[in-house]
């Protein structure tokens, strides 16, 4: 092969202008020095072509037009080629001003060689260069023939069969003695990695990712821009040195990725624009650390390297292969036509014209294709390779796997590891286990969290954040993603929630004081009655009615006593939480009552139960029973004045179906408000005092006993303070993706924990597989994409 690259090139002077890639320039050198031969031609980069910009581009576009960085970026391949002279369109017009302003500022250098001094420009292994002027002619030099082998191809009914069928063929490979690192993997999905390294795993074969990932993702890239927020640039850099413990050659690749930013700029001009750093953050990536003697696998870039290299390419279908390149919206293609420039419909072309040549050299060369892909059938292939084809199903492969995601994540997470290997072996296994040293571990696969990518996704549609969902989230917010965001298995009536709803609707008669209503509120008993429940319906409602006209009875009574008045009955408030709007923050009050002292409006919130629930500081103080501090946090953001004085939250419990005796005295001593209220004397009469206020009395010289019920002003607001907080760490790691399966511990004589004792996800948790202690358990695994 050397000879006959240097003889094919040997023939072209002094005159010629040959333009290949980096990785080709190096292939061509080394064949030249190989063969001991000297060449006259010159060699350039593709991107000669293009106009150079200064670093300082994306802030000099903001500042001078408003342009944001995201289209500064979009807009940098137009400028590159566009003709500040002519003006087509008010488009155009004003991409041609910014090129004009950017000349006249030095913030774009255009470097192009003298071309029309080359008699012959030759690209290598390209099909186009971006830039190269439309009025010279060049031609394309391939340095291989293409092959004449028959090119294989598995057709796999899904995408999980499609990476049984890849590992099965990687097996066959090595068992004919062909070496890991001679083995690609191309055209490979975040998706397909993802099930292809767990099947390498499991089989103890070694491999490489080479897909470039998002810098911006990275969990040191998250730690640096919070530092960075919360100090200064060069403090979370420093920081961020420090806290590298250990030689991982992944986390050094991150931080040199980090550190390639900020030499870009200047610690100051980053203090001042942290979107920039984001936004820069965004574009960069990074790889995994190449090891030698392994399986690469790679995305949508991929070129032939050596002649007996094996190429395995995945997704081999006309919507995936070639990649489509779409219009960037800067300029339409009818602009770009009338300017010369290329379309989309020719870039098309032209990356398929590459693809094909590329595949069409590949000598020993892969195909695989999933029929179905998400229920719709795929197209195959339509690329001229000039080869022979041959067509095998999967099925033909008789080993299968069929590892996914979702079957590890939510079925087999944290599942013990068992000493098995599920691939086939060999004796040199072994000795290519010792390669990869400590990375050839039992994957993990314990749901973590979502990458940035797919939670910024979600929450596209407005996530809300109430009582009930910021008390789950804290209970676990693994809970928290499947119910509040994902929304999965919605709750279904009971026969609890049916008689709580009709319990509202009575106490709602007595502060209306419409009789009528009440009445149609009785009669309703017999509609709307759970399913399960339908066939006891009349002696159901019997007791229903019984217990109903109890209650509101002794309601009325309370409501005589009390020196309130009500302001607010099923009350709501929602508003867009001010940090991200992605989130809403939203509460509906059962009641809330208000009452005068000199100035102030002492303000009072009371949620009704059915069961016997209590406000539990230490509970408060993990999120997970903020439902009633809450309320006044909520009636305090839409009424700030000064007037409205928090002043308490009590739960009153509606004692339906379990008093045996109904006397009125019992009835009264379980509608007692239970919870908690400033230390103040006049409020404790104008709510009926210890008759109506339960573990809250007074002593023989009138003052309060002690409890923990009481509270001064200060302490109040630092409640209400403290809901502020809770919300907001919970927003900021909702937004980070972080998800991780954490449950509240059980407490004292207690078997299980109450995040999971009414959990509706327990079916896809890992803990009720392992049937192990439930403890508060962090997180690990890899980031997801869905």
């Amino acid at each position: 092969m050397n000879g006959n690259i240097v003889e094919r090139l040997a023939i072209y002077g002094k005159e010629t202008l040959i333009i290949a890639s980096v990785s080709d320039q190096k292939r061509i050198l080394a064949d030249f020095f190989s063969a001991g031969a000297i060449h006259e031609f010159k060699l350039k980069n593709p991107n000669v072509f293009l106009d150079r910009f200064l670093d300082d581009y994306l802030l000099w576009m903001k500042n001078e037009f408003g342009v944001d960085f995201n289209y500064a970026e979009r807009i940098k391949e137009t400028l590159c080629m566009i003709d500040f002279n002519e003006a087509a369109s008010s488009q155009v017009a004003f991409v041609a001003k910014i090129k004009k302003r950017l000349v006249e500022t030095g913030s774009i250098q255009a470097i192009v060689p003298n071309l029309h001094s080359y008699e012959r420009i030759v690209l290598i292994n390209l099909e186009h260069v971006p830039g190269l002027p439309s009025d010279l002619s060049y031609e394309s030099l391939y340095l291989d023939l293409p092959s004449t082998e028959q090119v294989i191809e598995y057709e796999a009914l899904t995408n999980l069969e499609v990476a049984d069928a890849v590992y099965n063929v990687v097996i066959s490979l090595l068992d004919k003695g062909v070496s890991p690192e001679k083995i690609k993997i191309g055209n490979a999905t975040r998706r397909d990695e993802y099930q292809l390294s767990k099947l390498f795993r499991i089989g103890n074969i070694p491999f490489n990712c080479r897909i470039s990932r998002c810098l911006y993702d990275h969990p040191l890239t998250q730690t640096f821009l919070s530092d960075s927020e919360r100090f200064s640039v060069e403090n979370a850099w420093n920081n961020l040195k420090e806290s590298i413990v250990t030689d991982s050659p992944l986390e050094q690749e991150v931080l040199q990725a980090i550190l390639s930013v900020l030499n870009k700029y200047t610690i100051s001009v980053l203090d001042d624009n942290m979107e920039l750093l984001r936004h820069e953050f965004r574009k960069s990536s990074y790889t995994e650390p190449k090891m030698s003697e392994s399986i690469d696998i790679y995305g949508s870039e991929f070129s032939e390297r050596q002649k007996d290299e094996h190429w395995l390419i995945i997704n081999a279908t006309s919507e995936r292969l070639p990649a489509v390149a779409i219009d960037n919206d800067v300029l339409s293609d009818q602009e770009k036509a009338s300017l010369s420039l290329p379309t989309s419909s020719l870039l098309n072309a032209r990356q398929k014209a590459k693809i094909e040549k590329t595949l069409s050299r590949i000598v020993n060369l892969t195909l695989f294709r999933q029929i179905y892909d998400n229920d719709l059938p795929t197209l195959p292939l339509e690329l001229e390779l000039g080869r022979d084809r041959f067509v095998r199903p999967s099925s033909d492969l008789k080993w299968h796997v069929s590892v996914s995601r979702e079957y590890d994540r939510f079925i087999h997470a944290k599942l013990a590891y068992e000493n098995k290997t599920y691939g086939k072996m060999s004796m040199r296994f072994h000795n290519l286990q010792a390669l990869i040293g400590n990375d050839n571990e039992v994957y993990d696969p314990q749901f973590s969290g979502l990458s940035i990518a797919s939670i910024d996704g979600l929450l596209g549609r407005k996530v809300t954040i109430s009582p009930t969902s910021l008390g789950r989230f804290y209970q676990c917010p693994f809970s928290f993603l499947l119910g509040s965001i994902l929304k999965i298995k919605p709750d279904q009536k009971t026969f609890t929630t049916y008689f709580g709803n009709l319990a509202h609707m009575v106490i709602e008669s007595v502060y209306t004081e419409d009789d009528a209503n009440y009445v149609e509120y009785l009669e309703a008993c017999s509609n709307d009655m759970p399913e399960d429940h339908v066939y006891k319906q009349d002696i159901l409602k019997k007791i229903v009615v019984d217990k109903l006209e109890a209650v509101r009875k002794a309601m009325i009574e309370f409501r005589k006593q009390g020196n309130f008045r009500v302001i607010g009955s099923e009350w709501s408030h929602e508003f867009d939480f001010w940090d991200d709007v992605r989130f809403r923050i939203k509460g509906k009050i059962d009641r809330i009552i208000a009452i005068k002292k000199n100035e102030d409006e002492l303000i009072i919130v009371i949620d009704y139960k059915t069961g016997s629930q209590k406000f539990s500081k230490a509970d408060f103080d993990e999120g997970i029973n903020v439902q009633l501090p809450f309320y006044l946090y909520l009636f305090k953001k839409r009424h700030p004045e000064a007037l409205y004085v928090p002043a308490g939250f009590f739960i009153q419990r509606l004692p339906l179906g379990r008093l045996d005796v109904e006397d009125d005295d019992t009835m009264t001593l379980s509608l007692k408000l239970n919870g908690w209220m400033l230390e103040d004397k006049h409020l404790f009469n104008s709510l009926g005092g210890s008759d109506w206020l339960e573990g809250i009395q007074l002593n023989n010289d009138e003052g309060f006993r002690k409890s923990e019920r009481l509270l001064d002003r200060d302490t109040m607001t630092d409640l209400i303070n403290k809901v502020d907080e809770l919300i907001s760490a919970a927003i900021h790691e909702i937004a980070a993706g972080k998800f991780p399966i954490k449950p509240m511990p059980p407490k004292p004589n207690q078997r299980i924990s109450n995040s999971c004792k009414y959990c509706r996800f327990d079916s896809v948790c890992y803990l009720k597989s392992l049937g192990v202690a439930l403890d508060r358990l962090e997180g690990s695994g890899d980031d997801e994409q869905i």
